[in-house]
């Protein structure tokens, strides 16, 4: 047995017969992700369990050796905290009075602790023999080293583990001497005195409850061992209700008084986390994004003078509803400006560029208004570029206006969510600048970084800034409050990394950080943002191009990729635990250098389209993207895919009125087509003449019944009517699925 990382991340196990290796005899597809998964067999029961590095899923299978050979996917158990690694207890140190089948030994970040599978079974006072067949001899090997050196070969011998059968184990091989067990006293495997395991984990046919050993416990919880006691009794109600100790996770209750979001939602510090370890049967909606990149007649060629030489704060490539701007090769900071219109193969002769006339770090484009571009340039100044409508129709050297105060070259700008030119940069100078690019002059200046800045954003409600810094800390500032942070804390990525990034994600509730651990290991992070604690992190592989993310505010999705790689990593970020829900990832043809996303309302919402980008590859040309959801019922608009979206196609505020302190009120967009009925209507509907169906048929019971005992029908109390409305649902449910199969909802629909 192989456990197969392929080259589209799907994880695979195959089944060999050593006779003939050649080709595998059995190919199961388990699922996508990041590293390979790691097998742990039992010989004696066939079961597998296959556990994936900084993983938080265990997933249970069992192995058919018999005619067919095959694997069978059962189960998956979700662990919160990330395993580090595992190993499989000897079935000498299982509790075998209480049915324990197997137990895996896992090492967290914090706490190593038992997770036991067991078998349920109503009389747990005597051994069951049918799960616990003779299992290998750990004490006494087939032969000896000097035997195997010899060239002698021998079976393994095999043990009971029943106490009755041990009894006369030795015995029997005394008699038979086909073995030298008879001079060594066989295992003693006592049966438990009051005792359950520490964690109950049920494959299929087995229960469940959970409680975690921490490292300060384990002096008073010890593993099964022969001749040793057994592990103290966990699974009563009042154990398992106990608080979770203070040495794994510490989080505090988080204040939204400074957070004037328009939708409040339930606190992320205030999910209950009594269960450590929980079934996982959440199938996200975007499960299955599918990317795509358009044809090739539609893309823009024959860019010359592509530069790929930026640093990791700039993401070297932008672009809006008009056009895409990148980098070029030179001294002169120049920045190549092209339409996303004119598609094809650009001219040989004609290169019109914007020309800084000094080195350039980063470039955005003016969100409200697409023709204003504004470059970070070494000379420690913000230059202002228009764009004619038409795009260059020559190079462009004399700026609209330039923004001059910053003591040292700025690395990084990010134009205001809502407000029309308010501008805030990054320095080398270990500052934070806000400016009013009407009254050209920086109003707000935000120090107290010790170190250089790696990145910055506005927060959704556009009142808050959150900054991590090479010091290894993130700090929120609220600028029109105050030039200090109002909270600052030390973040996931090691000190001295040597870049990161920041992104506010759940609706202003939560942070994501990009970052690196040792060794270029690649990591992302989830911090509560009114507290700082971090809820979740999760490694991905080591490489030294930085993760760079993209945020979808509206599905809480997150696109990751990296200058210089082929995939893009998808995730889902949710509001309680795990909180990283793994998407398949998406394979373009070709390494990309960046990538740049247009907002939600460019998406062809018919098509179930909930991204749209454009890619600058290697081989200087940029090629739109689309992402979308499969569904089946794309003649219904699918509203839990497209919420409203905030509207941005103007400014709320002028620059003097945010200064100012003005407050503003968001407006949302329905992105529902005209036309187009909701998905969630339809369901209701269908729902709503189910009810009717069974509510008569329940009626047609009821009189049948009455008829048929001589009397008017009976009022069936409410556990009866509850019985057969279940059954009726059945099948109800069958009859629709077999006589129409255009009924079936979307599996991968978050309504089923």
């Amino acid at each position: 047995m192989t456990s197969v990382y392929t080259p589209s991340f799907t994880r695979e196990i195959h089944l060999w017969d050593i006779r003939n290796t050649s080709e595998p005899v059995h190919e199961s597809s388990i699922d996508s992700g990041n590293n390979v998964l790691n097998p742990y067999y039992d010989h004696d029961t066939s079961a597998l369990f296959l556990v994936g590095k900084a993983e938080t899923n265990i997933k249970y299978g069992e192995v058919f050796l018999n005619n067919s050979w095959s694997f069978t996917h059962n189960s998956s158990q979700h662990i919160d905290d990330q395993i580090k690694a595992a190993c499989l207890l000897p079935k000498y140190g299982l509790n075998l009075m209480k049915c324990e089948i197997d137990r895996m030994i896992l090492l967290t970040r914090n706490s190593v602790y038992p997770l036991p599978y067991i078998a349920p079974r109503n009389d747990k006072s005597s051994f069951h023999q049918n799960l616990y067949p003779d299992t290998f001899n750990v004490y006494k090997p087939g032969c000896t080293k000097t035997e195997w050196l010899e060239g002698k070969n021998s079976d393994a011998l095999k043990a009971p583990l029943n106490l009755t059968s041990q009894k006369n184990f030795g015995k029997n091989e005394e008699k038979s001497q086909s073995t030298s067990l008879a001079s060594v006293d066989p295992p003693s495997v006592q049966p438990a005195k009051n005792s359950d395991p520490v964690v109950s984990v049920l494959v299929p046919s087995i229960n469940q409850q959970s409680v975690q050993i921490t490292p300060s416990s384990t002096d008073n919880n010890k593993i099964d061992k022969p001749d040793t006691t057994q592990i103290e009794d966990a699974s009563s109600d009042k154990e398992n209700n106990q608080k979770k100790p203070e040495n794994v996770v510490i989080r505090s209750a988080v204040n939204h008084s400074l957070q004037p979001n328009p939708k409040p939602l339930t606190p992320l510090a205030a999910q209950s986390r009594s269960s450590k370890v929980k079934s996982v049967f959440y199938q996200s909606k975007f499960k299955y994004i599918n990317g795509k990149t358009a044809n090739k007649n539609d893309h823009i060629t024959n860019i010359r003078g592509l530069s790929s030489m930026w640093s990791a704060e700039s993401n070297g490539f932008q672009i809006n509803t008009r056009h895409a701007a990148f980098f070029v090769s030179g001294n002169s900071g120049q920045i190549g400006v092209v339409q996303l219109n004119k598609v094809g193969r650009l001219d040989d002769t004609v290169n019109n560029t914007i020309v800084n006339k000094v080195k350039c770090s980063d470039f955005q484009w003016d969100l409200f208004d697409e023709n204003t571009l504004a470059a970070a340039c070494d000379d420690c100044t913000i230059k202002i570029w228009k764009i004619p409508e038409d795009g260059l129709d020559k190079s462009l050297d004399e700026p609209e206006l330039s923004l001059t105060g910053h003591a040292d070259r700025v690395s990084s700008i990010k134009f205001h969510p809502y407000a029309k030119n308010v501008l805030a940069s990054a320095s080398y100078d270990k500052s934070i600048k806000i400016w009013n690019i009407d009254a050209c002059q920086a109003m707000i200046t935000l120090q107290h970084h010790p170190d250089f800045i790696f990145n910055f954003n506005w927060s959704p409600c556009g009142t808050k800034l959150a900054t991590i810094c090479k010091d290894g800390y993130i700090r929120i500032f609220s600028p029109l409050q105050s030039d200090q942070p109002i909270l600052e804390s030390k973040c996931g990525p090691r000190k001295d990394a040597k870049a990161a990034r920041i992104e506010w994600v759940l609706h202003g509730r939560g942070l994501f950080v990009s970052g690196f651990g040792s060794g270029n290991l690649r990591q992302i992070f989830l911090f509560d943002s009114e507290t700082l604690a971090e809820l979740n992190s999760e490694d991905i592989n080591h490489s030294p191009s930085l993760l760079i993310p993209y945020i979808d505010q509206d599905i809480n999705v997150v696109y990751l990729y990296a200058k210089g790689e082929e995939t893009i990593i998808l995730y889902e970020i949710q509001e309680d635990e795990p909180y990283f829900q793994v998407l398949t990832p998406f394979k373009p043809d070709g390494s990309h250098l960046a990538i740049g996303f247009l907002p939600k309302i460019t998406c062809d919402v018919k098509s179930a389209e909930i991204a749209k980008s454009f890619r600058l590859t290697k081989d200087n040309r940029i090629e739109p993207m689309s992402f979308t959801v499969p569904r089946v019922k794309l003649s219904f608009f699918q509203d839990d895919i497209f919420p409203d979206t905030i509207d941005r196609c103007e400014a709320y505020l002028s620059a003097d009125d945010w200064f100012s302190g003005i407050q503003m009120q968001l407006n949302y967009i329905n992105l529902q087509p005209e036309g187009m009925q909701r998905l969630s209507e339809m369901i209701a509907v269908d729902q709503g003449n189910q009810n009717s169906r069974q509510k008569d048929m329940i009626k047609k019971v009821e009189t049948k019944n009455g008829k048929q005992n001589g009397h008017t029908a009976l009022n069936l109390n409410e556990n009866d009517g509850n019985m057969i409305t279940a059954m009726l649902q059945r099948a109800s449910l069958f009859h629709q699925n077999k006589s129409d199969d255009d009924d079936e909802d979307d599996d991968n629909s978050g309504w089923d």
